[in-house]
Formats: C-alpha cells, structure tokens, sequence
C-alpha cells in the first residue's frame, strides 16, 4: 500500500519533460515484459521437470509392486510350510490377518493410482505396516513379543517425522496464502495521495490500476475549485507516483515467484532425499527379512528333528512294553539257551545268518522275543553313549537314579533319568532361543547407530593404561601431578621468554652483594612441644607473666629502635631522582590528585580543539566560479516566481499559491 502526501505550490514547478523521458518509460516497460517472459520460460522448464520426475515416480513405484508380490508370494510360501507345525487356532488366525492384509493393499493400491504424487508418506507408513504385519505373522510364536514392540516403535518415529513434515508445509501454505490475501484485499489500489490544500484542508486522492491521470486532476480541480494551472502539475504527480508504485509493485511480484520457484525446488529436492532414504531403508529392511528367515528356518529345522527323535524314542519305549507283554506264550528252554548264546557271544548280523547259524527251525514267537531283546539291548546302549557324551559336556551334572524302575525279567528302564535329561535338553535350547534373541536386537539397535568413530592407537594404549589403575584416587592424583608438572614448565617458559627480551644487564658492585648476602633475615623457629616438662598452670602463669612485661616495655621500644636507626648509615645507591618536585603546597593527597585530575581535562579539551580547527582548515572551500552559478540560478527561479504571481505586471503579487511536495512511501 503507498500512500502520498502532495502539497499544491505556485505553478512556477511545472517542469516539463521531454521526449527522453518517454523513452526511459518505454524501455523500462519493455525490460519488464522481457523479464515476464523470461520467468515463464523458466515456469516452463521447471513444470517439464516434473513430469518427468513424476513419470519416473510411477516407475519406480511399479517396480516396487512387483517386489511387494513376489515377496507376498514368498511369504505365502514360508507360511504354508510353517503352519504344518502349528495347532487349527494358529491357521485360523493367519488366514484373518491375510485376508485383512489384502484388503488393505487393495484400498493402498487404489489410493496410490488416484494420488500418485501428493500421498506418498501415507504411501510409505502403509507399506511398512503390510510388511510389519507380515513379519508378525511369521514370527508369531518365534520372536513373541519383543519383534511387536520394536515395529510399533519404528512406527510411531516414522510418524512423528511425517506429522512434522505436514506442519512445516502446511505453515508455508498459510504464509503464501496471508501474502496473497493482502495483495487481493488492495482491490488493485496504486496510490493514497493526500493532497493539502492550505488551511489544514487536507484531501486524499485513491489511484487504482487503469485509472487516467488527467481524468483524475480534473475531477480533483473540479471538486475543489482550484486554478486551471494547478492540473498539469498535478496530472504529472500522479504519473509520475504510479509508475514508481507499478515499478515497486512489479518488483514485489518477481521476488515472490521467485520464492514460490525457490520453494518448489527445495520440495522436489526433499521429496528425492525422502525416497532415496526409504530406498536404503527398504534394502535394510529385506537384508534383515532374510537372515530372519535363515534362522527361523534353521530353528524349525531343528525342532522338527527334535521331535521326530522324541517320537521315535517313544515309539521303541511302546514297542519293547508290547513285545516284553509276549513272554508268557514263549517257550522256557529254547528262549533260556539262545539268550546265553546272545549275552555270551553278542551278535551283530543278520536275522538271516542268525537262523542260518542256528540248528533246525526256531518257531515264529521266539523269533519275535530274540528281536526284542537285540532291539532293547542297542537301544541300552545308544543311552549309554549319549549320557557319556553328556557327562563329558557337562561334567557339573551328576546322575541320579530315581527310584520308581519298572523292572521285565533281567533289564531295567530308568524313565527318571530320561525325564531328567530332555529337561536339561529344553533348557539349553531356551538358553540359545533368548541368545539369538538378544542377538538380533543387538543387530536392530547397531543398525540405528550408523556413526562408528575412529579412534587413534595412541589413545587406546593410553586407555588401558588408565584401566590399570584399580582405584579412581590413584588415576586422579597421578592426572593432577601431571597437570602441575606442565603449569611448571609453563611458567619457567614463559619467565624465560621475558628475560630474553629485557637486553639491559646492569653491572653491580661486589661490596653490594656482600651486603646483601649478610642481610639475611633470621629464622625463628618454635621449639617442639612437651620439651619442659612442667604443669600446665606453670606454663599459664608464666604466660601472664611474660603478657605484663610486654605491655610495660611497649612505650620504651620506640626509643631503641631510634638509636639504632641513627647507627644505620648504608644509604643504597638508586637510579635518578624526579624530575621536579612533587606536591611543593604540601596539599592533601586527595586535594593533590583533585588538582592534577583538573589539569589534565584542561589539556585533553585544548588537544580537541586543535584537532577541530584542523579539520575544519583541510575541509574542501567551493570555487567563486560555482557559487556564482549557483547564486544566478536562484535568482532566475525567484524572477520566474515573481513573474506567475505577478499576472497583472504591476509590480505587485496578486494570487499566492503554495506547493510544496511531500511524498511518503510505506
């Protein structure tokens, strides 16, 4: 908004302009439409920029669905080979989570083609939610809770950051749509012209875009009933006024799009810097995925074995029960002597050769009791084994044996030792389950911390030196003796410094030195305590004693410090004397140093005003030759004024006018 205050004068100012300056008008409008166009172009360019930045945004983002499906189709995969091992609630459970899951990627999937440029955080929180969520489903019994907790951490980061993006761009926008408001309210107003009259007749004058300058002095002159003269001069004004009110107002629009253009770019450069994050985080992300998915199938792996075992060894422990139950319908003789010739001679072949050894043909029921028998005693002794394996191991562990043994013919099974040693079993694999665990989280929390310093050797040696001190004592008082040492040599450098600069060595008498090194002062020193072995009142009245003999030789010690100090006749030799005497009136100190205090003002204001007359001689005196120029010019302007308000050529003003001009810009 610009206002101005115009004031009319006598009509004497109305200087007219010529063609030069109709010239400057046309090239200062045409520099401006070439500065139009030249920002248009670049509008241009930046918007064929964009497209292409959009075209490769679509791009990428295809790619990026193929990636999620083949992952999808990967994840279905693994699902299909887990849920063999889960129980019907697991299943069911799962196949909601899908199902919620593709619905969700069907709604993101429609969001995404409707809003390919201006969605794209919510199009990252979305993805990483499907993959969050797919991760949940795999590890829903493996990693629990633990995998929950640190998505939903991740999460919520991710969302704080897009809730601060969206509130600096939505300030921006409030800040550019405030900018534009004001200039729409102006409702294409130039000018506020106020315009005084004489009298305190102030009147205002609005000029907008379009409006005709002559048109306007007119209806002014008009209005007010002022002199035909007057409306050149102020169509002119007015003129002049609104091209410096265009000129600014076209100014103020060219840095604004400049910062509209400034801040596009800087858009464009964030979004870049947004996606190629989530790139490497994306990358980081399917890294981890993978050797996820190595250990939990190496864990399933493992416990699959471990149970097909369990079940087997079950298996035998049902079969030896069923086949011992058949001794009853075997017959005594024949079973006695083939299980001497078992124990006393093991047999390690085949059936075959076993019935091929044995004389004539051994019924079906004492075939079956002879298998049992081998069975049970390779299975003895593959436990036999695995507890010596175990005992080396863990040579903390101690058999025990339970009592409760159930006993068939001449063998025994120990069900407590087998219950005791699958418990330890369970426990170390829950030791190494809560291992890889914290593992991973070590692995999660380093993946965060991208910064690893580099640290020199030097600084390592000196802190393990320091590690070596067991107390804190010794490493602050060695630190400190350390730091004394250093000020020390500090101070003999620094007092080494100044005596190389101080050149003068004055040469001094030897009698002086001797008389210095008499002057010794004499130290006293205090006899140790408990020398006299006296009482203690002794002492205190002895004390009162020497009190009163002091106070009475108080007034005689003056005067024996007098005759010594006239025995005294060394007088040093010192440097010269003042200049001149000091303090003659024998003032006061604080009088003396009052006066010398005035004096030196005194001096200090005679030093300033030389240095003002100085100045003033070496100022630059104008030539007669100018101010005669000048003197003639203002009485060419007074003669000219005299000449329009002496209209009637008396020799005397009739009409008087008063135009002075006062512009104020805001």
């Amino acid at each position: 908004m610009y206002q101005f205050d115009l004031d009319i004068q006598p009509a004497s100012q109305q200087f007219q302009k010529g063609s030069e300056e109709k010239q400057k008008i046309i090239q200062h409008n045409f520099n401006l439409i070439q500065q139009q166009l030249n920002q248009q172009q670049l509008f241009d360019q930046i918007q064929q920029d964009n497209i292409q930045q959009n075209q490769e945004y679509q791009e990428n983002y295809d790619d990026e669905i193929k990636y999620q499906i083949d992952n999808s189709q990967n994840i279905q995969q693994s699902d299909q080979h887990y849920e063999n091992m889960e129980q019907q609630q697991g299943q069911f459970q799962r196949q909601q989570m899908q199902q919620q899951n593709e619905q969700q990627y069907q709604q993101f999937d429609r969001q995404n083609q409707s809003q390919q440029y201006q969605n794209g955080n919510e199009y990252l929180q979305d993805q990483e939610n499907f993959q969050n969520q797919s991760n949940e489903q795999y590890n829903f019994e493996e990693n629990g809770n633990f995998m929950d907790q640190n998505e939903n951490h991740q999460q919520k980061l991710k969302k704080k950051s897009n809730n601060q993006s969206q509130y600096s761009s939505h300030s921006e926008e409030e800040e550019e749509e405030e900018i534009d408001e004001s200039d729409e309210n102006d409702n294409g107003q130039i000018l506020d012209m106020s315009i005084d009259l004489g009298d305190d007749n102030v009147q205002h004058l609005i000029v907008y875009e379009g409006d005709d300058p002559m048109q306007l002095a007119k209806e002014f002159v008009e209005s007010n009933e002022l002199n035909e003269d007057a409306l050149e001069y102020l169509s002119q004004n007015i003129m002049e006024n609104m091209q410096e009110a265009i000129k600014e107002k076209n100014e103020k629009r060219q840095i604004k799009q400049q910062k509209k253009l400034q801040k596009m770019k800087e858009k464009e450069e964030k979004q870049q810097q947004k996606e190629q994050k989530r790139l490497i985080r994306q990358q980081e992300k399917q890294k981890q995925e993978a050797e996820q998915e190595k250990n939990i199938t190496q864990q399933s792996e493992q416990q699959s074995q471990q149970k097909q075992n369990r079940r087997q060894n079950s298996q035998q422990f049902s079969q030896n029960n069923v086949e011992l139950s058949q001794d009853n319908n075997q017959s005594g003789t024949q079973l006695y002597e083939t299980f001497q010739a078992s124990q006393q001679q093991p047999f390690f072949g085949t059936y075959n050769q076993f019935f091929s050894a044995s004389k004539g043909k051994i019924p079906v029921h004492d075939r079956l009791y002879l298998e049992a028998q081998q069975k049970e005693i390779r299975l003895q002794q593959k436990k036999q084994m695995q507890i010596q394996q175990h005992n080396e191991q863990h040579k903390s562990i101690h058999s025990l044996k339970s009592p409760t043994m159930k006993k068939f013919g001449d063998q025994s099974i120990n069900h407590g030792e087998y219950l005791y040693y699958s418990a330890i079993q369970k426990k170390e694999e829950k030791e190494q389950y809560n291992k890889k665990i914290k593992q991973f989280q070590e692995q999660v929390e380093a993946s965060d911390a991208t910064f690893h310093p580099k640290i020199c050797q030097k600084s390592i040696m000196l802190a393990e030196q320091k590690k070596q001190f067991a107390l804190p004592e010794d490493r602050f008082r060695e630190n400190q003796y350390f730091v004394n040492k250093r000020k020390e040599e500090l101070k003999i450098a620094v007092k080494n410094k100044e005596l190389e600069e101080c050149s003068f060595h004055p040469q001094i008498n030897n009698v002086l030195q001797q008389e210095e090194s008499q002057m010794n002062p004499q130290i006293i020193r205090r006899p140790p305590l408990n020398d006299d072995k006296t009482s203690f009142f002794e002492r205190l009245d002895k004390y009162n004693k020497d009190k009163l003999q002091r106070s009475l030789n108080i007034n005689i010690q003056p005067m024996v410090n007098e005759k010594d100090l006239k025995e005294c006749v060394f007088k040093p030799k010192v440097g010269r004397g003042p200049q001149y005497e000091r303090n003659v009136d024998k003032k006061p100190i604080g009088e003396y140093l009052n006066s010398q205090k005035d004096k030196k003002q005194i001096i200090q204001e005679t030093l300033l005003q030389k240095d003002q007359e100085l100045q003033q001689s070496m100022m630059h005196k104008p030539l007669s030759v100018s101010s005669n120029i000048l003197n003639e010019k203002k009485d060419r302007i007074l003669s000219e004024l005299f000449n329009i308000l002496d209209s009637d050529g008396d020799g005397f003003i009739t009409k008087t006018l008063f135009l002075r001009q006062r512009i104020c810009l805001q």
